[in-house]
């Protein structure tokens, strides 16, 4: 299963989908209102998912097994894909502490010449 994030092309609201085998594209929250009839937090936003954990993710799998036709999109005449996680809560760079990403570098190239 891949997940996307997607903007329909005439807002700029970004949305939660999930990548189906013919290419189309599934609105995950849409889906779950068909089947569940209300909204669902979790499923928002690339980063909501994430923080609600596996149980989020079994949802949105869940869902992309029902299918259902209503949801479908088509990239590039409905939606137009974007970052898969605009915003990330945190960056990190392993840059920053030059002396691990060393020790790190030597060490599996002390193991390949060992090895």
């Amino acid at each position: 299963m891949k997940l996307v994030t997607y903007s329909r092309s005439h807002k700029h609201e970004e949305r939660l989908g999930a990548l189906l085998d013919d290419g189309h594209v599934l609105n995950v929250q849409g889906a779950h209102c068909v089947v569940g009839g209300t909204l669902d937090p979790a499923l928002q936003s690339m980063q909501s998912l994430i923080e609600s954990g596996p149980a989020g993710l079994e949802r949105v799998r869940a869902l992309v097994l029902s299918n259902d036709p209503g949801c479908r999109l088509t990239v590039g005449r409905d939606i137009r894909l974007l970052s898969p996680l605009p915003r990330p809560e945190q960056l990190r760079d392993c840059m920053c502490f030059n002396s691990a990403v060393t020790k790190s570098v030597f060490s599996r190239v002390c193991q390949r010449l060992q090895g």
